[in-house]
Formats: structure tokens, C-alpha cells, sequence
């Protein structure tokens, strides 16, 4: 697997020196190396296209296009000897994606002389709560290893055992330094060694694995930890591959410990393989099973809109999940007018005077319209916070605790409000599902201009954003703490009251 190395010669990751480059910002000493090495930079180029239509990250690679990558993609399936016309340029996929769905294997240029190589080989580690690493091995000139990761499912990089040779295929434009973190020499020679560390732990199923042939095409899904990548990447994704018809070209489905949304109930004609696994189930356990099993997998991912048929099933499922008593709590508080989801947050990213603007934007909320009625959302965490804002409040206003609520709960809660006030962050999933208007506030690098939709949803409802005042001296973006100001809420809400007349969901 290592070119002729055993696995007590892995036990370290250190062996001498590991280079680390990045593809798309090479320096005259990296161009020397990957000469040496014999490598050309073009392959490398040509394999690293992560372009597909639809997709946001339409300049994750410098200098290519969609149609490029559609065409470049198209002919390494030809070259390998499979039809060509299995992918298709309007989907909202990647393309190398869609390859893997209908063969069974992965395709890249060889990094040395350029010939399409294909693989049914995958090495899946599932070790991080956002990246989900999975290591395609080729072997052509060298052996090597594709690297797909993110919850988005793209090429983040190769890997060359017999140079200790690290490739970044991530590109950015500028020089930010805090969205460039995520893909630092740090983090791949983390990931690199928590590979080995994989391999050493599964040695006497590798062989057996790499020499076995007609492998099992199965998806795995349900490993991040992210509700809401899981929700628009990836349960979005299982809805389309049965709206296309792909899901025959499935063999079976692994589902992981977060499974939000109990998949085999939501798609109760899916071929799920029969694991147990939960949140704890150790990742170099599922890595080994992947072996053990033959199979060759991969992550779904979605890049168009969270379809309306979709967070229908949702809706219906979660309520399905709810006691009586809470439908009658959710069906009472529709009695108020207008009701107003306001979210809570205490532990990064929080707009720092929250609590008297939150206080001050219904307090003159409820001058208008003396019915008011709001449910605090957040986590338990939130509990003092919602407890300082209550004393504020007038007591005309009738208040409701969704801090301790389920994710079924929230999900059925969500139908029942007017529009929300709520941080750009993780939430905002739940009123997506639901599809109502809001208004967000967060940090200026994320703020937006215009209204817009903070997920992808099918006929969405827009979320509309609140100017920042400053931020917190912090370039950590996801960290980052800022000031806003509640009378510019206050402003928006009798829009979104006027918007909104009317739309209410009834439980009854």
C-alpha cells in the first residue's frame, strides 16, 4: 500500500521530511521540487477542478470553468473505458461526483504522465465533525491518493506515499488568513498521520481489501456532526438521487451517528446497511468495516435548493414525534399576533448588547400590537440570558421557552410563527424547513447587503440583514463577536408583519 513499506515502518508519521505545497500558490522552490520529483503541475491542475454548475464555489479552482471541468471530467470516463454521457452538466453536483454514482469508481489523472487512472479502492475516515475525509488510492507511476473532503465534498489535495509529498488543491482568492486555517500544513499532516494511524489499526484487512474485486457501492451519510450541512448537503442529496432516478445505482446506504433525521424513515425504500453505529462509534471502527464489507464509498452532496416535498415529509415526521400536550402549547401560542421567533446565543458570534435590544425591539412591539407573542429558541445555555431579557419585558407580553425543545419540536414550532429574529448561524435551519421570512444579524464578513436566502430552499423565503456597527477586534470569522443596532430591527419588523398577514400554518 506504502510501496513496499510493512506497518511497523508507519508507527510514526515522521520518516524524514514531508513537503507540503499549494497547487495554486506555488513558489519557485515548490515548481523546483515537483520538477525534481517529477511531477507536472498541469495534471495536477486538470485533476484538482472542483467546477460544477450550480455550485457557489464556482472559483475554488483558478483559471477553469464548469464547462471546462464538465468536458475534462467526461473524457477521463472515456479514457478509463465507461460512457461518458452518465454525468450531466445541469445537475447540482460535482461531476466527479455523479462518476462515482454511476461506475463505482473514481477517476484522476496520474500526477507524472497524465493517463486517466480509475480506482474502486476508498479509504474512508470520518474522523472530523466537518471535513469527512475520504482517500481514493491510485496507482499509475506512483501510487497516490486523491483527497475528497468538506461537508461540500470536493478534491482538497493529494497525497504521495514514496515522496511524503502533501498537494493543497485549495484556492482562495486574496490572502485571508482565517478562511485559509481549515487547509494549513498543520492540518494535512494531521490528517496524513491520522490516515497511517487508520491503516496501522485495520493492517491485516488491507490487503485483502485492495486485491478484492466488485466492490459494493454504497453512500455513507450521517457522520457530520453539522445539523445543518446534514440536512441541505446531504439529506437534500438522498432526495434528489430519488428524483433523477440515481438511487438505483446505489448498492446500500451507511448511516452514521447523526442521523438528524432518521433516514430510513424519511426514505423508507432506501438500502440501509445494518450497522450499528452511533455518535461514539470510534471513526478507525467504521474505516475497518468500509474494508471488511468491500466496499467503495462515498458522501453525498446536493448544491441545489432543500426541496419543498422534502420539508413537507419533515414537518409531517417531527410532528408525528411530538405529544399532544405540546401540539396544544404550539396551536395556543398561534393565538398571538404577531408571533415572533427570536433566537438566543451566548457562545461565539454573539451581537453583544442582545439582551437590552432584544428587550427594547418588543417592548415597542408590543406598543403596536398588544397581542405580541414571542418564543425564546436557543439552547439550555441560554437560559439566564432569557431570564435577564424577561425582567425587561413588558408584562403584556406573552413569553414561551423553546431553549429545551427537540429538533422535532423546533421543526413543528417553526410552522407556526410570523418571522423571526435570529443570528446568521445553525438555526436558521429550522426556519428554513419551515420556510419563514426573518431578519439576521451577524459580523460584518459574514453580513450581507441585500435580502437573501441564508439556505438553499425551494421557493425560500428571504431573511433580511441588519447594517453591523463594529466588530470585536477578532479575525477569527467564526468567532467573532459584533454590535448592531435594535432600532434598525425594529425598523424592518412591520414589514415582515405586513409580509407575512395571514400565512400562519394551523395544527388543528
Amino acid at each position: 500500500l506504502f510501496d513496499g513499506e510493512d506497518a511497523d515502518s508507519l508507527t510514526g508519521f515522521a520518516k524524514g521530511r514531508q513537503d507540503y505545497i499549494k497547487l495554486f500558490r506555488l513558489t519557485g522552490q515548490d515548481r523546483q521540487l515537483l520538477s525534481e520529483k517529477g511531477y507536472n503541475a498541469e495534471y495536477l491542475k486538470k485533476t484538482a477542478m472542483n467546477i460544477f454548475k450550480n455550485s457557489i464555489q464556482k472559483r475554488s479552482i483558478v483559471g477553469f470553468t464548469a464547462i471546462e471541468s464538465f468536458e475534462h471530467e467526461k473524457q477521463l470516463l472515456a479514457e478509463s473505458g465507461f460512457d461518458s454521457g452518465v454525468i450531466d452538466f445541469e445537475r447540482s453536483m460535482p461531476y466527479f461526483l455523479q462518476s462515482m454514482l454511476k461506475t463505482g469508481h473514481a477517476f484522476s489523472r496520474c500526477p507524472v504522465c497524465g493517463k486517466a487512472c480509475r480506482t474502486d479502492q476508498s479509504f474512508c475516515m470520518l474522523t472530523h465533525p466537518y471535513h469527512q475525509l475520504i482517500f481514493y488510492r491510485f496507482s499509475c507511476c506512483k501510487t497516490f491518493y486523491l483527497i475528497i473532503g468538506d461537508s461540500r465534498q470536493r478534491k482538497i489535495g493529494m497525497y504521495v506515499p514514496q515522496d511524503e509529498l502533501m498537494i493543497n488543491f485549495i484556492y482562495y482568492e486574496g490572502e485571508n488568513s482565517a478562511s485559509e486555517e481549515p487547509y494549513s500544513r498543520q492540518h494535512y499532516m494531521e490528517w496524513i498521520s491520522d490516515f497511517k494511524r487508520h491503516i496501522i489499526h485495520s493492517w491485516d484487512d488491507v490487503d485483502p481489501y485492495t486485491a478484492s474485486p466488485s466492490k459494493r457501492n454504497v453512500c455513507f451519510t450521517a457522520f457530520i456532526a453539522n445539523f445543518g450541512h446534514h440536512m441541505t448537503d446531504e439529506v437534500a442529496a438522498i432526495q434528489h438521487l430519488y428524483d433523477v432516478g440515481d438511487i438505483s445505482n446505489i448498492d446500500a446506504f451507511m448511516v452514521g451517528g447523526y442521523d438528524f433525521f432518521h433516514i430510513p424513515r424519511l426514505f423508507p425504500q432506501l438500502p440501509i446497511l445494518n450497522r450499528h453505529i452511533n455518535y461514539s462509534t470510534k471513526s478507525v471502527d467504521v474505516f475497518r468495516m468500509a474494508l471488511k464489507d468491500n466496499l467503495f464509498g462515498f458522501r453525498p452532496f446536493f448544491d441545489g435548493p432543500f426541496q419543498e416535498e422534502l420539508a413537507q415529509n419533515i414537518h409531517r415526521m417531527s410532528r408525528e414525534k411530538c405529544s399532544q400536550q405540546f401540539l396544544e402549547l404550539v396551536n395556543d401560542s398561534g393565538k398571538h399576533h404577531p408571533l415572533v421567533w427570536v433566537t438566543l446565543r451566548t457562545h461565539n458570534r454573539v451581537w453583544l448588547s442582545q439582551k437590552e435590544g432584544l428587550a427594547n425591539i418588543l417592548n415597542k412591539l408590543c406598543e403596536d400590537f398588544p397581542n405580541l407573542g414571542v418564543i425564546f429558541d436557543g439552547t439550555p445555555r441560554e437560559t439566564q440570558l432569557m431570564s435577564e431579557i424577561n425582567a425587561l419585558l413588558d408584562p403584556g407580553i406573552t413569553v414561551f421557552n423553546g431553549l429545551n425543545c427537540s429538533k422535532e419540536q423546533t421543526i413543528v414550532w417553526t410552522h407556526q410563527i410570523d418571522f423571526f429574529i435570529a443570528p446568521h448561524a445553525a438555526g436558521s435551519n429550522f426556519t428554513t424547513i419551515a420556510n419563514k421570512p426573518g431578519i439576521t444579524h451577524t459580523h460584518s464578513k459574514w453580513a450581507k447587503n441585500e435580502p437573501y436566502h441564508i439556505n438553499r430552499r425551494e421557493n425560500g423565503a428571504l431573511a433580511y440583514p441588519i447594517p453591523v456597527i463594529r466588530d470585536e477586534d477578532n479575525d477569527d470569522q467564526f468567532a467573532c463577536n459584533y454590535e448592531v443596532g435594535w432600532k434598525d430591527i425594529y425598523d424592518l419588523t412591520a414589514k415582515l408583519i405586513e409580509m407575512t398577514e395571514g400565512r400562519r400554518v394551523c395544527l388543528v
